[in-house]
């Protein structure tokens, strides 16, 4: 089972933050099916409108927000993520590589123009912990 908190927190941002972008990095590709399956059943058992791509890992919201589930099993993976930024970046403990933990930080940025006044000192953020 996905931490709760995590989980809770990036659909929290999704509703209220327009086009915000939400990144879980998993070690494997196995657990981001795991988290897949704790979103469907956490959107199954809300009110939630929003879609859940199973092709993609992606959860998304109608005000064109979205969580992406992906996964770094190696250094090379990092490179998947070049170019993009997220709102809110949550890496799982099972990665062990500084060298991913640290390319992954610097894609934690947001337009400052993007970010509602009540949230400007909270986002962007990183958390790191286990599930």
């Amino acid at each position: 089972m996905m931490n709760k908190y995590i989980e809770q927190e990036a659909i929290h941002y999704c509703n209220e933050v327009p086009f915000m972008r939400v990144l879980i990095l998993c070690a494997s590709y196995r657990q981001v099916k795991q988290y897949i399956d704790d979103f469907i059943r956490l959107v199954s058992e809300s009110e939630l409108e929003c879609q859940i791509n199973l092709s993609n890992s992606e959860v998304r919201f109608p005000n064109g927000s979205h969580i992406s589930l992906g996964f770094c099993s190696k250094d090379l993976d990092v490179h998947k993520y070049a170019g993009c930024e997220y709102g809110f970046i949550h890496v799982d403990d099972a990665i062990e590589s500084d060298f991913i933990g640290n390319y992954i930080v610097s894609r934690v940025r947001m337009r400052s123009d993007k970010i509602p006044e009540e949230y400007v000192d909270i986002l962007p953020k990183f958390s790191y912990g286990s599930r």
